[in-house]
């Protein structure tokens, strides 16, 4: 199921980027969104866990449709220089959304059952779209006419679409971008985003149940306070020696952590842990626009989410099997063999020159 899920937000984003190239980036963002709410009561109204589960993955496909125009139109909004700092505060809005979400759905629950709390994420998800219709601004077309042709989709036409942007994609800057966005991506995916951490928490720390969920909210709360100043280190210099500092100082502190004894000791690993993934974050959401300029970003976007998102989404699996025959660690130590590679193809991209501050 984890497998899957992870596929259903990655291999879509190929198609938002189609979608974003050719209709415009609120296009691609709206219409998911409104399938997806009819999704969520599709929810609150099945009982059956098949049904469930297909709707779930779905669901998570429409938000990887999405995900393509949302860098986009973040990165056509403000100059080039500025980047960072409207990623650092997207985050912080996110971050609030899934630090609150979850208070008021637990207080919810007190008096609701989770098919209903289903229809609540509809109706909510039912006002952001509406929000998104009418108050973001197209940018794909920079106001000007659309290209002749652009509103067909022919098999042909997405065929050679994806031929010029691939190339863009396919150079040497371009390269180390798929690459580093693979490694960073597998790293999230077996540390925060997967299954790992919470169950050595429980079973090798010695964590409950409360502290694992308080280790995993008190690391982004912290992280969301520090997000703008992550912003304005990219804005001064540059996604990459952000990224290759927060993943130098994340790598340590997850290994602290392993070993740490104490709850006390270990949350305060964590949570300085997570500032620095969250800065991270941060510069390789600005670094993956660099692909490419103008009306080809979205579908550039979408190649580098399908290919990262797929091949991270095996971590966890092959991570788990291994672990049966070489412990418990294992997934640990791919992840710091991902770091340590990745932070290699950064510093020769620093040493290269492609380091520098983001011109305006």
């Amino acid at each position: 199921m984890f497998f899957l899920i992870g596929v259903a937000q990655s291999v879509p984003q190929i198609l938002g980027g189609v979608i974003a190239d050719r209709w415009g980036r609120k296009v691609a963002i709206v219409v998911p969104g409104v399938l997806a709410v009819g999704m969520y009561f599709g929810m609150s109204l099945t009982r059956s866990w098949v049904v469930l589960a297909a709707l779930v993955i779905a669901n998570r496909a429409m938000g990887a449709i999405q995900s393509p125009s949302f860098a986009a139109i973040l990165a056509e909004s403000v100059s080039r220089e500025k980047r960072g700092m409207a990623f650092a505060v997207f985050q912080v809005a996110s971050g609030l959304g899934y630090t609150v979400g979850p208070v008021i759905g637990a207080f919810l629950m007190e008096s609701a059952a989770i098919h209903q709390l289903m229809a609540v994420n509809g109706v909510a998800l039912a006002v952001a779209t509406a929000m998104r219709w009418f108050m973001m601004s197209e940018t794909v077309w920079g106001g000007g006419p659309r290209p002749a042709g652009q509103g067909r989709l022919t098999l042909r036409g997405v065929l050679e679409q994806s031929r010029v942007v691939w190339q863009h994609v396919w150079r040497p800057g371009g390269r180390a971008i798929l690459a580093v966005g693979t490694l960073f991506v597998l790293t999230t995916t077996m540390t925060t985003q997967g299954p790992f951490i919470p169950i050595y928490a429980q079973d090798a720390l010695g964590y409950s149940k409360a502290e694992v969920n308080l280790l995993f909210s008190a690391g982004p709360l912290v992280a969301i306070a520090v997000s703008l100043v992550g912003g304005r280190l990219i804005g001064t210099l540059g996604p990459r020696r952000v990224l290759l500092a927060g993943m130098a100082g994340f790598a340590p502190l997850l290994g602290l952590w392993l070993g740490s004894s104490g709850f006390a000791a270990g949350l305060a690993l964590f949570t300085v842990g997570y500032v620095f993934l969250q800065v991270s974050i941060i510069a390789y959401d600005t670094l993956r626009t660099e692909l490419v300029e103008g009306q080809g970003r979205g579908l550039a976007l979408g190649i580098l989410g399908a290919i990262t998102g797929a091949i991270a989404a095996l971590g966890p699996p092959v991570a788990s099997w291994l672990a049966g025959a070489l412990g418990r660690l294992t997934p640990y130590v791919m992840t710091f063999a991902a770091i340590a590679l990745m932070a290699l193809i950064l510093l020769r991209e620093v040493t290269a020159g492609r380091g520098r501050r983001t011109p305006a």
